[in-house]
Formats: C-alpha cells, structure tokens, sequence
C-alpha cells in the first residue's frame, strides 16, 4: 500500500511538473508564479554554493601566500642584517658622518684594542719553544684559551658594527652625503627595508581579505557549515517543489476534466500518466480488498479460537460438577452406613432411642 502510494504521488507530481512546463492555461498562473519564485530561489542557492567554494578555495591559496610573504620576509630579514655590520664600519669611517659616529668609535677602538692585545698574545704563545712535553701541552692550551677570547671579541666588534648600521639606516640625518660605497650600501639596505614594508602591507592585505571571506561564512567561519546550510535550504525547496508539482497532478488527475489541456505531444504524454494512475489506485484497490479480506479472516480466527476455548472452558466445569455430584453421593452414603450403625448401636443393650437428625448430647 505504502508503495503503491509513493508510485501514485510520483506519477502525480510528473504530471503536474508537465503541465507547469508545457500548459499555457490561466488557471495556472499562481502555481507558475510560485514555480517561478522557487526555480529563482534555488538558482539563488546554488550560485550561493558556487560561491562558497569559491571563496574555500581562496582562504586556503591565501593561507600559501601568506606562508610565501612570510619566508620571503625572513629572506629579506637575514640579507638587511648581514649588510648593517659593512653599513656601520663604512658610517664610522666615512668622515661625513664622524658627528653620528663617534659614541660608537670610542668602543670600537676599546674593543679593537682588546683585538690587537690577544693578538699579540696568540702570536706570543706561537713563537714560544716547546723544551718538552708539558710545555708543548700548556701552549697548546694557551692558545685555545686566547683564541676563545679572541673569537668573542672579534663577534663583540662585528655586533657593534651591526648596532651602527641599523641605527644609521634608521636615522640618518638627511641632506648628508657620503662616498659612493656607503650610499651604495645604504641605498641598498633601504632598497629591501621597502620591499620588506611593501610584504607587511601585503600581509595585512591577505589576512583582512581572510577575514572578511571568513565573517562571510557565518559566526563560526566555517565553509562546510555554511555550505550545508545552503544544502539544507535547497532540500526544503526541493521538497516545496515536489509539493507544488503534487497539488497540481492531484488537480489535473481526472480524465474527464477538460480544465486543463496540452498540446501534441505532451497531450499523450499527459494521457499515459493520468492512465498509470488510475492503474495504479485500482491496483491499490485490491490491495485494500485483500487486506480486508485477511483482515476478516484474522478476526474470524480469532472468534473461533475464542468460542473452543470457552468450549474447553465449559467442558471442564461440567467434569467438576460431576466429580462433584459423585463425591457428594459417597458421602452421603457414607452418613447413611453410619447413621445405621449409630442406630444398631442405640438398640443394643441398655436400649436408648435415637434420633439422628437431632445432635447428640
């Protein structure tokens, strides 16, 4: 029944999809609106969802161009910061600049001093003769002592630099000029300082431009959600569709309705629908007949079982009424016998009469 009911809804619908598509009858003109409404709708939906994966695919591209920006960014980190320590000694030693210069000379010249000292100590250690063991082995640690010192100062030397070069990139007072290899140096510094802002501005750009695709999604910022939520809509205008299509077959359905009409083709295939309904509603019909008849059937089971029960019920009652009469008899006779011999016992010696229906005292 259920199935037979689903095959008629969708015949029905089917012919009311067609009449929608291919009548031109007035009668119609509200369910075509309505038609109208739910095709613009959907085709809202779907471009809707086109959308969304649109703009899924462009979160996850902007995402690497800003992993890309990033590395770029730290490239041009490492080569700005290798150039400052060239930039800071050619400031130093470019007399133009000796005004910005100087509070970083004097503790380039203390640290160039301790330089030049451990220098001269390594050179002294070297020149040293090893008149045995013992002194060939506490020169050789000497000399990696004085070598660690060394190495540390000269890094103390190279930081300062560095501190000099990017204080000069950072404030150079304008108007100065000095010679061509430090303005080329500091053009070059300021060169990739700009391309460096340029790849913070782009930064910023990409990460807005996330986040508004992602307020677009919703509160959550998700585009599996928001995408199923559009899903979700569609099936509720699919399923108003379906309905639609439905109130119109059930409208048209009646053969004999000359209310709405087609032309050839769509006039036969009109025709055939209308005849697989009615096929399929008589079908439905004696699927209905049969239930009822197994219905019926059922229920007659059903009495008959309950009448042999009560039969059987009724049969063993009459078998207790009659153990019953049976047992009532014997002890009745059983009285009778003993009544007898009360009396025989009564006429005996000492005579006594007796009255067994009176109680004995």
């Amino acid at each position: 029944m259920a199935d037979e009911a689903k095959r008629i809804d969708g015949f029905l619908r089917g012919l009311g999809q067609l009449l929608l598509e291919h009548s031109d009858d007035d009668t119609l003109a509200v369910e075509r609106a309505e038609d109208g409404n739910i095709n613009d709708e959907t085709a809202r939906l779907d471009e809707a969802v086109r959308q969304v994966e649109k703009d899924s695919e462009r979160v996850s591209r902007i995402d690497s161009e800003i992993a890309e920006e990033e590395r770029l960014k730290g490239e041009l980190k490492e080569r700005i910061t290798a150039m400052y320590p060239e930039l800071g000694k050619l400031a130093v030693e470019d007399d133009a600049f000796s005004a910005f210069a100087s509070p970083y000379k004097t503790r380039i010249a203390a640290i160039q001093q301790k330089i030049d000292d451990l220098s001269g100590r390594l050179n002294g250690i070297e020149e040293k003769n090893n008149t045995n063991v013992f002194a060939w082995l506490g020169k050789g640690a000497q000399n990696l002592v004085v070598k660690s010192f060394l190495a540390k100062t000269q890094f103390s030397l190279e930081r300062v630099y560095a501190e000099t070069g990017a204080e000069f990139a950072r404030n150079r007072t304008a108007g100065q000029t000095g010679s061509g290899e430090i303005e080329a140096v500091y053009a070059s510094v300021e060169s990739l300082k700009k391309e460096n802002n340029e790849r913070d501005l782009r930064i910023i750009a990409l990460k807005e431009e996330k986040r508004n695709i992602l307020s677009s999604f919703g509160r959550e910022g998700s585009a599996k959600r928001k995408k199923a939520e559009i899903v979700h809509r569609k099936g509720r205008l699919y399923q108003e569709h379906n309905d639609l299509y439905l109130r119109i077959g059930k409208k048209a359905e009646d053969p004999s309705s000359m209310r709405f009409a087609l032309q050839p083709p769509f006039d036969d295939e009109m025709n055939k629908i209308r005849a697989n309904v009615a096929r399929c509603r008589e079908q439905a019909k004696d699927y209905e007949d049969q239930i009822a008849g197994l219905k019926a059937s059922l229920e007659i089971d059903k009495e008959r079982a309950e009448v042999e029960k009560l039969k059987r019920s009724i049969a063993e009652q009459r078998l207790r009424i009659a153990v019953a009469g049976e047992t009532i008899a014997r002890h009745e006779k059983t009285i009778a016998e003993a009544n007898k011999r009360i009396e025989n016992l009564m006429n005996g010696p000492g005579k006594r009469s007796w009255n067994p229906d009176l109680p004995s005292s």
